[in-house]
């Protein structure tokens, strides 16, 4: 079931009260790490003893499930971040692991949540709970607490029944993990697949299913005939051809003689409705953030810890903007309200100190939260060059064709209009003086517009670790991604495992550097930036070889496909590591990549980011690297990105279209997204043809 963020204080005192330890179920990425950080926090400043699980995929948590919840008594509550809403938990993760005293909370950012998780009435779903302000949310499951409301346990199981036919392929993820159980699933799956092809429809289709369930009495009676569908009816789709009003009396993608009565078709409706797109809610660091203030705890009279815990969800909230899971009207709006948590923490009159000679300095504070009203979204620029920053920062790379061959007159065109000159420029941001910044950055903001530069201003926060290092909100999401993608030469040895996938040991290694560097350790937060830099430039380098390579990529009217090959992620290894060296605090410069769905969702986005220029209509991205594995056989990861905020459609469509090719039992699920994928590389290219048929249908 739902509950409020308000209600968390009552669930706090009882987690104090009990005396058990807590475990915490944490995801891989940056605001999993962020929100593990402020929870962490909440319990050391109580004493509640807790234990930190960091999950890469529902296989994984289910077997962590096993071994630290199964038969443990002295595990009351656990904590599921951003790790399993999209899935039905009680089949996919805990699977009878449960045991009756303990409870579950999930807090997620993933969307749509998996209706029995809500909505279902065993012996789990008493014990389950999930955390949510999203007011959408409540939109959305308004009609679906009336329909169960309204259930008996006679009625509730045929409801279930008629979803099923959507939620079987949206939420059964252990299948993509676990394909020892594949072909059960998949006998049962098989009987429904028509019925499935009716989640992909859009607006339009579905205005007309609707205009169908509100037919007048007239055309009611027609098609029922004591509750039951006239068994003559058979099923249309949408051609162009059919320009005959009379035979559209059905609907793309439905057979009204597969349900039993009008009820069932309009609850499977409802239901299509909901799982249709998949997007993001506001981070889960914001709401624990919001759940900490309503607790009955002194963590929020330290200014310090305050700070520490108010740094993580502005840290959680700004990955969402890099990544585009909010729209800058969303975040623009969370901002301004940290603006006041910021402002109550962090007086703007700094304590000073008398020195010997009688002269008033600042003292310094670790830990100091300052707003920029006018932050420049340039690339690590504080830690880089202006000029390398702006050469590698998307937005102005795309408007002025830098990805081109030999294509810098524009950027130095641009730097001469500023008044900045190009060897100061081409210095180390720290190095400069400062009425030359000042000269830039008035220059600049001047010059957007002439220049149509959109989106390089916008409103954060800045983190001072005393006087030596000055770290935005997003130079710590950078240097955080970077941390948990080191690859296995940056690592101890031992740790490779032959690919560029991660080993278990590696993975957890990276998130703990990652969680110790957002604590505040300043020499992992320079090698994170440094390692930043290096991701940065091989991105780009990869970018300027494909936009060469027109047969690399395809274009078609549902999305814009991307193909890696091995031969191109040389160039990952091979970036410039003698020049990088020359910004480096230590780092190796080793260039290679751990091509994550993470690392892949920045690639995809930054094509992204020129193809809005260059394209009338802005796609959605398929995008596919090759992962070799260390058994030999060769694998694709191939990632679907949305455009801008909006969410997409990718999640349902990837599954019906491996189940289409009859390769579930070789599919991976990799992370908790709904559009990230591992294949076998000899069945990429007819994933992709089968994927542009169900998205083009939509």
């Amino acid at each position: 079931m739902l509950i409020k963020v308000r209600e968390f204080k009552t669930v706090f005192n009882s987690i104090k009260s009990d005396h058990k330890n807590v475990l915490l179920f944490v995801a891989y990425d940056v605001d999993s790490l962020c929100s593990l950080r402020m929870l962490a926090s909440l319990f050391q400043c109580e004493s509640i003893k807790y234990d930190i699980i960091p999950i890469s995929n529902y296989y994984s948590m289910n077997e962590a499930c096993i071994s630290h919840l199964k038969g443990n008594y002295s595990v009351k509550t656990i904590f599921v971040i951003n790790c399993g809403a999209m899935v039905d938990l009680s089949a996919v993760v805990f699977q009878n692991c449960l045991e009756p005293h303990q409870v579950v909370y999930v807090i997620d950012s993933h969307r749509p949540f998996h209706l029995k998780n809500i909505f279902g009435r065993t012996e789990f779903n008493k014990n389950l709970f999930f955390v949510s302000e999203d007011t959408i949310d409540g939109e959305q499951f308004e009609p679906f607490s009336k329909l169960f409301s309204e259930q008996n346990d006679a009625t509730l199981e045929n409801t279930w029944n008629v979803i099923s036919k959507l939620d079987n392929y949206h939420g059964q993820i252990d299948a993509l993990t676990q394909p020892q159980v594949e072909q059960t699933r998949q006998d049962d799956m098989d009987e429904d697949q028509d019925e499935i092809d009716a989640a992909f429809f859009d607006q339009d289709d579905l205005d007309d299913l609707d205009d169908f369930i509100d037919r007048d009495e007239e055309d009611d009676d027609r098609a029922f005939d004591d509750d039951e569908y006239d068994p003559t009816a058979r099923n249309r789709t949408r051609s162009d051809d059919d320009d005959d009003d009379n035979e559209q009396d059905e609907p793309l993608g439905v057979r009204r003689r597969d349900f039993k009565t009008k009820e069932d078709f309009e609850t499977y409706i409802m239901a299509a409705k909901y799982y249709r797109k998949s997007y993001r809610a506001p981070p889960s660091s914001h709401l624990i953030y919001k759940m900490i203030q309503i607790s009955d705890t002194s963590l929020l009279s330290s200014s310090r810890l305050h700070n520490n815990v108010l740094w993580s969800a502005i840290v959680g909230l700004t990955e969402q903007l890099e990544f585009e899971y909010i729209s800058h009207h969303d975040y623009k709006n969370l901002m301004n309200w940290y603006f006041g948590r910021v402002v109550e923490t962090n007086p703007s009159i700094r304590p000073q100190m008398l020195t010997d000679d009688g002269a008033m300095i600042p003292v310094t504070d670790d830990e100091r939260i300052s707003f920029q009203e006018c932050e420049f979204k340039l690339m690590l620029y504080r830690h880089w060059s202006l000029y390398e920053s702006m050469r590698h920062t998307m937005s102005i790379m795309s408007q002025l064709d830098l990805y081109k061959h030999n294509a810098n007159k524009q950027l130095h065109d641009l730097l001469a209009r500023i008044g900045v000159g190009l060897t100061q420029c081409q210095q180390n941001y720290s190095n400069m003086m400062l009425s030359d910044k000042d000269r830039f950055f008035a220059g600049f903001k001047k010059e957007c517009k002439d220049y149509k530069l959109s989106n390089v201003m916008y409103s954060s926060f800045i983190k001072h670790y005393g006087s030596t290092l000055q770290v935005s909100a997003s130079d710590m999401v950078h240097s955080l991604i970077a941390l948990m993608e080191m690859p296995t030469s940056s690592l101890p040895k031992g740790s490779a495992n032959g690919s560029n996938h991660m080993s278990a040991d590696l993975w957890e290694n990276n998130f703990t550097t990652a969680y110790e560097a957002l604590n505040g350790n300043t020499t992992l937060i320079r090698k994170g930036i440094q390692r930043s830099i290096h991701m940065q430039r091989a991105m780009i380098k990869q970018i300027i070889f494909k936009m060469d390579t027109s047969s690399s990529q395809g274009r078609n009217t549902a999305f814009r496909s991307i193909f890696l090959k091995a031969m191109d992620l040389n160039s990952f290894s091979s970036s410039n590591t003698n020049q990088e060296h020359n910004h480096g605090d230590g780092d190796d410069g080793n260039g290679d990549l751990v091509l994550s769905p993470m690392t892949v969702s920045r690639l995809g986005l930054m094509f992204m980011e020129i193809y809005r220029r260059t394209d009338e209509i802005e796609l959605p991205i398929v995008i596919s690297v090759p992962t070799p594995n260390s058994d030999g056989s060769r694998s694709d990861l191939i990632v679907g990105i949305g455009t801008r905020s909006s969410g997409h459609k990718f999640g349902s469509c990837f599954k019906k279209a491996y189940q289409d090719l009859d390769i579930s039992g070789n599919v991976k699920h990799v992370g908790f997204g709904s559009a990230a994928i591992e294949i076998p590389s000899e069945k990429t290219s007819d994933f992709t043809s089968t994927l542009f048929c169900l998205m083009k249908a939509q």
